[in-house]
């Protein structure tokens, strides 16, 4: 699983957190502080590659980020 694993977490990584990121980059000078929300950041490897980039990766991230979307369609509702 762990050949798979590397095989496919790459191209992952290039075509879309490497575009997340990019698109971030006018804010990140100016944020105190970045942080990742979603289970994509307890995927093995994804939270040092963030942390490396200066993102605190929070402790049950998958949870926050449904709760917060819970937040939202509940004052939509």
């Amino acid at each position: 699983f762990a050949d798979i694993y590397k095989a496919e977490l790459k191209p992952w990584v290039d075509d879309s957190l490497v575009k997340v990121l990019a698109s971030l980059s006018q804010w990140q000078n100016e944020a105190t502080h970045l942080f990742c929300i979603g289970g994509g950041v307890q995927l093995p490897g994804i939270k040092n590659y963030l942390e490396k980039r200066a993102f605190d990766c929070l402790t049950d991230s998958e949870w926050l980020n449904a709760k917060g979307l819970l937040k939202i369609a509940q004052r939509k509702g």
